[in-house]
């Protein structure tokens, strides 16, 4: 009989040599694996074994389970199991190989800047499961103040309380006419060139609607807007079917290029201005802070996309671009 010490825990390194012995078939074989002496180990299993108050190996035999040892070793081996699991857990959520990630903005941006965003993340990511939400602006400011989604993206000033902006810089207002527009040949689209034309106008709460109307008021003229939307995307499609032109955000006007619209610059300046949210009270996790990086690269490829558009033009695009 062995004499068991008293109130003496059993420790998960004392559960890591029997099961290392196991595996590996002998004690040195185990001091390898698990980077100590031979020696060492032979301490764990013996502490071990006066512990728990039986032999656990039978020396004479090689180090072969005892009849005990082996009960013992069904149940060290389903705890390891267990932790194995966890490893692999915590690996795959350090690796970014799982985890889900909430996004919401506004109409503009989940329309021409959130799928490619998506796309790029899932590309380098797919074990990440992505919700996307698409509401207003001051909607995604309000959920991201309340933590409800883990970044948003929408046009600022964010005056919600509970909530943070971090603005990029603005991108030019493009101009998307039908391609066999009587304009859709200039190089440059003015207010003075669409004084004549339906232009499909945003809702008087948008400040994009607001800017363009401006511009068109210094220019001396003022839009005829028979039609208006509050989405930028549906501006668009009134484009295509031929119900007048449209000046939108560029990730919209960009999206709807390859149909059959033309994209052209339009002059004077008229800035979109957008940005990421964050909620004022809660750290950004890993996967929202991958996805605000790949969301930076994706508004470069567009701010070098409106600057192709640009530079046919004439005009200064890279500075009026910043």
């Amino acid at each position: 009989m062995l004499d068991v010490i008293p109130r003496t825990r059993v420790s998960l390194r004392q559960l890591e040599a029997v099961r290392n012995v196991v595996l590996c078939g002998s004690v040195s074989k185990a001091a390898e694996r698990m980077f100590v002496s031979q020696p060492a180990v032979s301490r764990l299993l013996t502490d071990l074994e006066r512990t728990v108050g039986f032999q656990i190996f039978d020396r004479q035999r090689r180090f072969q389970l005892t009849h005990e040892g082996k009960l013992l070793y069904l149940e060290i081996e389903r705890a390891f199991v267990g932790t194995d699991k966890i490893e692999q857990r915590a690996a795959d959520i350090r690796n970014f190989r799982t985890g889900h990630l909430r996004v919401a903005a506004s109409p503009a941006l989940s329309l021409g800047l959130i799928p490619r965003v998506v796309k790029t993340f899932k590309a380098r990511h797919p074990g990440v499961t992505v919700s996307a939400q698409v509401m207003p602006s001051q909607s995604v400011a309000e959920w991201a103040a309340l933590a409800q989604v883990d970044v948003g993206f929408a046009a600022p000033p964010v005056l919600q309380s509970g909530a943070r902006e971090h603005a990029y810089d603005g991108l030019p207002v493009l101009c998307v006419l039908p391609r066999r527009h009587r304009l859709a040949s200039r190089r440059v689209i003015s207010p003075d060139l669409l004084r004549t034309e339906q232009v499909i106008a945003l809702g008087p709460e948008s400040s994009l609607r607001s800017n363009v109307d401006k511009a068109f008021v210094k220019a001396g003229c003022e839009p005829s807007s028979p039609i208006e939307t509050t989405m930028s995307a549906q501006a668009a499609m009134f484009v295509v079917q031929g119900l007048g032109v449209a000046l939108i955000d560029p990730f919209s006007a960009l999206a709807f290029k390859s149909r059959d619209l033309v994209v052209k610059p339009f002059h004077p300046l008229v800035l979109y201005e957008f940005a990421h949210v964050l909620a004022t009270h809660v750290t950004p996790s890993r996967l929202s802070e991958l996805f605000i990086a790949i969301a930076s690269e994706e508004v470069k490829r567009t701010r070098d996309e409106v600057a192709a558009v640009f530079s046919v033009s004439g005009l200064k695009s890279r500075a009026m671009i910043r």
